[in-house]
């Protein structure tokens, strides 16, 4: 497992929904473990990707989100609304490092939706 500098992984995710203004077609933030950097996903990037997590909770490579794990938590002076995506394969799972920062420890892949309605319709999609 990757070692995360919380302090600087506040700031980051502090200073990225800040920015976030400049960017009004991005709509969910997360944490990109592969390239070790915050990144956001535009509408058409999440639609996208909202389907490939249908197919793979379909095939038993994820599980459905948990409601338990959808928290409204105040990042950069912007509340932000998480969507949790656990794999089936506990050798997968980890702490995200902008929860684990801001306090939200779960594991798992956390995605912040700017718009908590946009968050709860693929939470139901995820979960029919």
């Amino acid at each position: 497992m990757s070692m995360y500098n919380c302090d600087n992984v506040r700031n980051l995710s502090f200073n990225s929904v800040k920015d976030r203004k400049y960017k009004r077609n991005e709509i969910v933030m997360t944490y990109h473990h592969l390239v070790n950097s915050i990144v956001w996903l535009s509408k058409k990037e999440m639609t996208f990707q909202m389907k490939q997590w249908k197919e793979q909770i379909k095939y038993k490579v994820l599980t459905k989100p948990l409601e338990c794990n959808n928290i409204c938590l105040n990042i950069g002076g912007k509340d932000m609304y998480s969507l949790v995506i656990q794999p089936t394969d506990d050798d997968l799972l980890s702490l995200d490092p902008i929860g684990m920062a801001n306090g939200f420890m779960v594991d798992g892949f956390i995605y912040w939706f700017c718009n908590e309605s946009n968050r709860d319709m693929i939470f139901k999609y995820l979960n029919k």
